[in-house]
């Protein structure tokens, strides 16, 4: 090592494995294989073809919902979300089996069995009140008082 030349002038040394890549071989104006072919080939991440992540609002109008909905979903993480900086990014995906098993909005429909069952219920409740002598605000019926008349 030359005098004042500082640890980066020191010799690089060989690859010590010859069947990995080492920082060496990245370089690509150096061709250090026999065939010429590149050790290392760099990933061009712009051709990969991927969904532009949603924002919340496109979200919200893909669920047809509110904002302050979606982001409820992804605080509780029921829905899946990556938070970059302040705004919230939704991959269309993830988005897609959130609707796939979110529950359907309003009452689920009745079945035959609860329909019998509410029958059942509706008779015996109006037996109970014919036998207490309620009406279907479970008030009984006012008794007509007859005021004693004023003698005169």
């Amino acid at each position: 090592m030359a005098a004042g030349a500082g640890w980066h002038a020191e010799k690089a040394v060989a690859n010590p494995t010859p069947g990995r890549l080492s920082p060496q071989s990245w370089d690509v104006s150096k061709d250090t294989t026999p065939s010429g072919e590149l050790l290392r080939r760099r990933a061009n991440i712009l051709t990969i073809d991927r969904p532009r992540p949603l924002s919340v609002p496109e979200a919200a109008a893909k669920l047809q919902s509110s904002e302050a909905y979606v982001r409820r979903l992804l605080i509780s993480r029921r829905l899946y979300g990556v938070k970059v900086g302040p705004v919230w990014a939704i991959h269309p995906e993830d988005l897609e089996s959130f609707q796939r098993l979110r529950r359907p909005p309003g009452r689920p429909p009745k079945t035959a069995e609860s329909l019998s069952e509410e029958a059942v219920m509706r008779v015996r409740i109006n037996s109970e009140r014919a036998f207490a002598g309620t009406d279907s605000a479970l008030r009984k019926p006012v008794r007509n008082r007859k005021k004693p008349k004023a003698e005169a």
